[in-house]
């Protein structure tokens, strides 16, 4: 079996790939249209990097992938304690696209071995690939371990299978766990009586609008204390206006005297609803508005007939507790055999290391779920303003995030961890 892979750089090349590449698409963030706009969007991006894969001259596969200017930022729990230039291939999440054998996932790696080999990176990054990837199967038996790095920490990626029944999951849940899932929306209710309403959001022909009030949520929530989450700029309010314009976009809003307090944001796509980000004003962590949201939103998806929730990037307690299906997913880098990749490559095991076994240690205590949660609580940047100072603590949001958000939120932005998730 005769297999060739070329790579696409240049945008009007791209376009002729359009005819396949619709016709392979099946998840939002590697949408055709959706991975033109981050690649034209991301000041960082050189250009695009597309792996056409042919078998017998017949083109079977792609590869999605962006040149970057990047700062390499290992992981230490929610630390990156360095940040190192380097130039990157970043393959996108949900970026291997068609039918892949294994002599073509053993030539796509080869190619990729090739390219920083010529000095074109100092490293490829290939994102969350399944643990059923023939890719991964491929890096891990033809790149040596001095070049490939493969995180000992594989989060799981996990889903729910929506049922033809609003209201399933309360329904489902154990008497005690009911009980206090009412109790929690019964004291939202007290502190706010008649004054708490729901917004399920299927078309936006007021985005900016729409933007505007999700920042003031955003800026009161955990995710933007780590860099991550909803940022009002440019790249998010162009995303959501691409899969608005679809009908694809959808929205669940939680206000509170009027204002907005939580939100739940996706895109549904080939019927399965992917999350995208989430957030909530952190005074009322302890009403739970996080689970009374997700609540909310999966009922309206099953009124809409969408079959499955997909949680997006990320392993998280709320995650496990309410999806049914799941799969590990791994992050792997490929560094170049120069000075600068060894040394990346160098950083990246050791701070690989420290993080695994420092897990390794709190989970055999028994105290890595209270480590985490207050070590993002620490890093949260929010007001200290108690919950009956509400509209206190938003006010003081609303000035400073209208200030700030549009001059340095793309800055932030480019070192959250896209959910792209998406990308």
């Amino acid at each position: 079996m005769s297999c060739t892979v070329s790579v696409v750089r240049e945008y009007r090349e791209i376009e002729n790939l359009r005819p396949l590449w619709e016709q392979l698409q099946k998840h939002p963030n590697s949408d055709l249209d959706h991975y033109l706009l981050v690649c034209k969007t991301r000041k960082e991006v050189f250009s695009p990097f597309v792996a056409v894969v042919s078998n017998e001259g017949q083109p079977r596969c792609l590869v999605a992938g962006r040149v970057e200017k990047t700062v390499f930022k290992p992981q230490f729990g929610y630390l990156s304690p360095v940040g190192i230039p380097a130039k990157a291939i970043s393959t996108i999440y949900q970026g291997v696209m068609g039918e892949l054998s294994p002599e073509c996932a053993a030539a796509l790696v080869q190619m990729f071995k090739e390219t920083v080999r010529n000095g074109d990176a100092d490293y490829c990054v290939f994102r969350q690939l399944p643990e059923d990837s023939l890719l991964l199967e491929a890096l891990h038996s033809s790149v040596s371990r001095s070049a490939l790095v493969t995180p000992r920490e594989r989060p799981a990626h996990w889903s729910l299978r929506l049922k033809p029944e609003p209201g399933f999951l309360v329904k489902n849940m154990r008497s005690k766990h009911r009980s206090w899932i009412k109790k929690k929306i019964n004291e939202l209710e007290a502190k706010h009586p008649n004054a708490v309403s729901w917004e399920w959001k299927t078309e936006f022909n007021d985005l900016i609008e729409f933007c505007d009030a999700i920042e003031q949520v955003a800026a009161l929530s955990y995710q933007r204390g780590l860099g991550a989450g909803f940022f009002n700029n440019d790249e998010h309010r162009s995303r959501y206006a691409l899969f608005a314009r679809r009908g694809m976009l959808r929205a669940c809003i939680l206000r509170a005297e009027g204002r907005p307090v939580g939100f739940w944001i996706g895109t549904i796509y080939k019927g399965v609803f992917h999350s995208s980000v989430t957030g909530f004003n952190s005074i009322y962590r302890d009403i739970e508005v996080g689970t009374q949201i997700f609540l909310q939103t999966v009922d309206n998806l099953v009124k809409e007939g969408v079959g499955e929730f997909d949680f997006g990037l990320g392993d998280a307690s709320y995650k496990q507790r309410f999806g049914d299906r799941s799969w590990k997913e791994s992050t792997l880098h490929l560094f170049a055999p120069s000075l600068k990749g060894r040394t990346l490559r160098g950083i990246t095991g050791f701070f690989d290391f420290a993080d695994h076994n420092a897990r390794r240690a709190l989970l055999a205590l028994g105290a890595l779920q209270k480590v985490k949660t207050k070590w993002r609580r620490l890093v949260e940047k929010r007001d200290s303003t108690e919950p009956t100072n509400v509209s206190k603590a938003v006010d003081n949001s609303i000035e400073s995030s209208k200030a700030d958000s549009r001059k340095d939120a793309d800055k932030k932005a480019q070192g959250a961890d896209r959910n792209d998730k998406t990308e």
